[in-house]
């Protein structure tokens, strides 16, 4: 068996396969009671220590390598077969079907049997050695029938289809399409009760006619249109018989890189096998007994699927379910790449923004403005835009009563926000957000109290500041705090973000954030001392608690009536409760027993309040004191782009949702149906988080008629009410599995801490790139230079591609986006191991999360070499010796750092961060420039280049898998790229 490919990652120096041929690796009878005459080969178990070997970890690694070689195996035999045909005659080539890798002929070794190169090896032979398994293997110029083993055979316009993005999301868009095609062609439908997905049918039968049939938009379907006769020219496609050929052919014979070649189109037979793999496929999810595996293990590793498993032990259900979550997923890819496109640009925009030196017109005209406020990386702005969003519209002087604007209390980071555009744009984002995610849920259906704050302005989501080492304070009597990231919710189809509802009315203070910025963050001890205020309430009870707050409000009220006197006037934080209770109609037309009742309740709410509000602040890290930090003081812009992406999810969820309701809704009254086992839409809609009124007018303007004229039954409405069965460990987590992470990332860290890694990785990418045709060595440099911060290179590749115009600049920021709304420059080798982005030490106020190709915050190469060997400015030296013995994502006593702070690791982690970028933006610059469509760029270079990104896994192989198998991320990522070349090859 092959050595797996883990040996170059994780073993770069070649050190444990020189013990093995020395004969220095422990006897298989001294470590398993076994005796192999020929001695042993290295394993990955051999990667770990002694004691781990025996262990669950190392049983499970050797077991997926295992599979990941036999896999490679299995691709390799054709060739293999070729080889030795070449080298031994048909004997050797008939032993290749049962020979192990080891005496196989390579593509090295017959070339020196050939006399083509010398004895020795060398750069040269191995790269040759390829080459001559390259061309020399079948499955280079076809797929042999393998291709109906995924979506069939691309024909020449089904390549071109593919690149234009019209056979993106082929699996789930045949579910629907496949009837109507096969009545266009006078063929009988199928008897499908549930959505059942036939691509290959599919794709044997779509044509582009019909693809650019199904985008409703004009503008989008004139830009595919663009985009496919371009495509067209590329593979040689006559565009008057490409328009009406189908996408897939039985197979497709070409020379690599050329359009040579021919397809077998397959007629009756190629139908007939694509009808009978797509009845194969329904079965082993439908049959039971198989089905029930194949459903359970899509649970476990398919993260389309989302950990949804069998549902009520009906494999009908779970399976309808199932392909619901697979729309929900396409629907949330698709709304979330909108949401990055925004952002990116904003941020990019924002990143190379012209701020004045100092203040040219106005009240602070010539006023220098600080360094702070010029950059988009300064906690300063980002305050600035949280407080300016969460000021009320309508505010008023206290002295002279005029009404004055929204602010955020900084009027030096007024000006910039309104006078440098980009930042303005930033600004005018954050306070359009509320509104616009509060209409996006009433056309959702959604409740729409969300988003919203009763004593503050404007809404923004906010997260608690986490430290790296907690210096929490001494209460006697009080369980520790244990600080819990945020998490969605548990539902399959979720529609309620647990990040974005609506403020907590004991948290929801006049002045927002900024009122806790003063109240734990010391700002202005003239005005709250802020440790004195959490010792008094650590000494205080309840009553004298809520006297303590009340005096804080009212001195902050004193400070700056219009930012922190509440809606109705008073600086109390509660009292617009008590304003509209006594002011409501209820009120008014109750009776004096009931209102008194009534203001008893309230009374009793605002007391739980008051006391929710003091032991956040007994409990708040002393550091934030010390630092002037607030404790909700996060970069804002996380903040609001984790909100956004949450909201994303959230639509989709609930289109996906009202798409079941309205397939699987009867249209008749649940009263009328006999049996008891049916339930109006209505409840039904109401059961799955939709909002009455709201759901009701969109079921009216969408389907017609009343919900509560329609029922669906209990079956149904259970399924769509499943819940996720995932765990929900926390980040970071104590004890043992605290123990584990902490030793798996510093292996991790220690593995990937070589030069020879990093040379490994860029040749092996390169390599892996080169196979589809996505190489180019000047895409590459280019891409390594924007990583590097300098980006004009990539608007001069890209002077001739499709859809760039302008100035070479332009096209590069055109570009720049692109890498950010396809997630380009994420989801890389170093993003495997686990740390937060939102514990913060008090030397750092936090980072924004970078978006595009060079927006991260690791220093480049050149500044990482210059801080090992100046140190970094505004460290000392016994600082800086501390920094040795930091380790990112390592922590067992303490929080895990954020990032390495060890000048050797930043050096690292940047030279390995400027060989991914170059990896996975050279490549997605390279078909770019081709014309394929951004977002089939984008999937194509995930899949060359692995995508370590959390959504790349399930719960399951997050919390459990990853834990106990260290290789487990490389192993299921390169996967799909093998059954890819197995079933049929990619897009060239």
């Amino acid at each position: 068996m092959a050595l797996s490919p883990l040996f170059n990652i994780y073993d770069p120096s070649g050190s444990l396969r020189q013990r093995a041929a020395m004969g220095l690796l422990p006897d298989d009878e001294e470590e398993y009671g076994l005796v192999d005459m020929r001695g042993r080969r290295p394993q990955l178990a051999d990667l770990m220590p002694p004691e781990e070997k025996q262990t669950l970890l190392g049983t499970l690694a050797n077991v997926g390598a295992s599979g990941l070689s036999g896999f490679g195996w299995l691709l390799d035999t054709p060739g293999s077969v070729v080889r030795g045909l070449l080298s031994g005659g048909p004997q050797k080539a008939l032993s290749a079907l049962w020979e192990t890798d080891d005496d196989r002929v390579s593509g090295r070794e017959l070339a020196r049997q050939y006399g083509l190169t010398g004895k020795q090896d060398t750069w040269s032979n191995f790269f040759g050695g390829l080459a001559t398994e390259m061309l020399l293997d079948p499955l280079t110029y076809a797929t042999l029938g393998t291709a109906q083993l995924g979506k069939g055979a691309l024909s020449q316009t089904g390549k071109a289809m593919k690149a234009a993005g019209l056979l993106r999301d082929a699996a789930v868009d045949s579910a629907t399409r496949v009837t109507p095609l096969r009545a266009a062609s006078g063929l009988a439908e199928h008897a499908d009760d549930i959505p059942t997905p036939r691509v290959r049918e599919y794709m044997r039968r779509v044509t582009p006619e019909d693809a650019l049939g199904y985008i409703t938009d004009p503008t989008a379907q004139q830009a595919a249109r663009d985009r496919l006769l371009q495509q067209f020219t590329r593979y040689g496609v006559d565009p008057a018989l490409g328009m009406r050929s189908p996408a897939a052919v039985l197979d497709n014979v070409r020379i690599p890189g050329t359009n040579l070649g021919f397809e077998v189109g397959g007629g009756w037979l190629g139908d007939s096998l694509a009808q009978g793999f797509d009845r194969l496929g329904d079965w082993t999810k439908r049959a039971p007994g198989i089905g029930h595996v194949t459903r359970t293990a899509a649970a476990m590793f398919d993260p389309a699927v989302g950990d949804l498993g069998t549902v009520g032990n009906d494999l009908d259900l779970t399976n309808q379910m199932q392909f619901a979550k697979r729309q929900a997923a396409v629907r949330a890819r698709d709304n979330a790449e909108q949401v990055r496109g925004l952002y990116t640009q904003l941020q990019l925009d924002a990143a190379n923004a012209k701020v004045p030196a100092a203040v040219t017109s106005g009240p602070l005209a010539g006023q220098a403005i600080p360094d702070e406020l010029r950059s988009f990386e300064s906690q300063r702005l980002w305050n600035a835009l949280n407080d300016y969003a969460e000021s009320r519209p309508a505010q008023y002087d206290i002295a002279t009563r005029a009404p004055i604007g929204k602010s955020s209390g900084d009027p030096l980071a007024d000006w910039v926000m309104e006078n440098v555009p980009e930042f303005q744009s930033i600004r005018d984002r954050y306070v359009n957000m509320g509104p616009e995610a509060v209409a996006n849920a009433r056309a959702a259906g959604l409740p729409t109290p969300v988003a919203s704050s009763s004593n503050v302005g404007g809404f923004i989501p906010r997260q608690l500041r986490w430290w790296q080492s907690a210096q929490t304070p001494n209460i006697p009597g009080a369980a520790p705090r244990v600080e819990r990231p945020w998490a969605r919710d548990q539902r399959a189809f979720s529609v309620a973000d647990n990040f974005g509802r609506s403020r907590d009315e004991a948290y929801d203070l006049p002045g927002g954030v900024r009122a806790f910025r003063y109240l734990t963050g010391n700002i202005d001890p003239s005005v709250i001392n802020s440790r004195k205020l959490q010792d008094d309430l650590i000494g205080a009870d309840d009553a004298g608690a809520r006297t303590l707050i009340d005096q804080a409000m009212q001195k902050l009220a004193g400070k700056d009536y219009a930012a922190f006197a509440g809606p109705t006037g008073s600086a109390l934080p509660y009292q617009h409760l008590v304003d509209d209770l006594l002011n409501s109609p209820a009120f008014a037309s109750a009776s004096a027993a009931t209102q008194t009742a009534m203001r008893s309740k309230l009374d009793s709410r605002i007391a739980g309040n008051y006391k929710r509000l003091a032991n956040v602040l007994r409990t708040a890290d002393r550091q934030f004191a010390d630092n002037g930090i607030g404790i909700f003081d996060t970069p804002s812009w996380n903040n609001v782009l984790r909100y956004e992406l949450g909201q994303a999810t959230n639509r989709a969820g609930a289109d996906t949702l009202f798409e079941q309701l309205a397939r699987n809704a009867h249209n008749t009254p649940a009263p009328s149906i006999a049996g008891g086992a049916h339930v109006g839409l209505d409840e039904a809609a109401s059961r799955l988080g939709f909002d009455p009124d709201n759901f009701s007018a969109r079921w009216a303007a969408e389907m017609g008629g009343d919900p509560a004229d329609f029922s669906i039954s209990n079956r149904q409405l259970e399924a769509l009410k499943a819940l996720i069965p995932q765990s929900q460990l926390a980040t970071p987590e104590r004890g043992v599995l605290g123990a584990v992470d902490a030793f798996q990332n510093a292996w991790k860290q220690g593995a990937l801490a070589s030069p020879a890694f990093h040379v490994r990785n860029a040749y092996s990418g390169a390599i892996n790139s080169a196979t589809q045709g996505a190489f180019n060595p000047l895409d590459f440099l280019a891409a390594w230079r924007a990583g590097q911060g300098n980006p004009e290179a990539l608007g001069q590749r890209l002077l001739n591609a499709p859809g760039y115009t302008g100035s070479a600049a332009e096209r590069g920021r055109q570009f720049l986006i692109q890498t950010g709304r396809q997630r380009v420059a994420t989801g890389n080798v170093l993003e495997d191991i686990a740390s937060n982005p939102l514990m913060q030490n008090s030397g750092d106020a936090g980072s924004v999360r970078g978006l595009y190709t060079g927006s991260g915050t690791e220093p480049t190469v050149a500044q990482a070499a210059r801080e090992l060997l100046l140190g970094k400015k505004g460290r000392g030296w016994k600082q800086f010796a501390k920094d040795f013995f930091s380790l990112r994502g390592v922590g067992i006593l303490g929080d895990a750092p954020a990032r390495n702070t060890n000048p050797l690791m930043v050096l690292n982690d940047s030279v390995g961060q400027a060989v991914e970028d170059a990896l996975r933006t050279g490549t997605f610059l390279n078909q770019v420039r081709k014309g394929v469509a951004p977002e089939v760029a984008g999937d194509l270079t995930r899949l060359l280049q692995l995508d370590y990104s959390p959504q790349a896994y399930t719960s399951f192989e997050r919390n459990v898998l990853k834990r106990i198998a260290p290789f487990y991320g490389f192993q299921k990522q390169i996967l799909p790229r093998r059954a890819a070349t197995c079933s049929g090859r990619l897009l060239r």
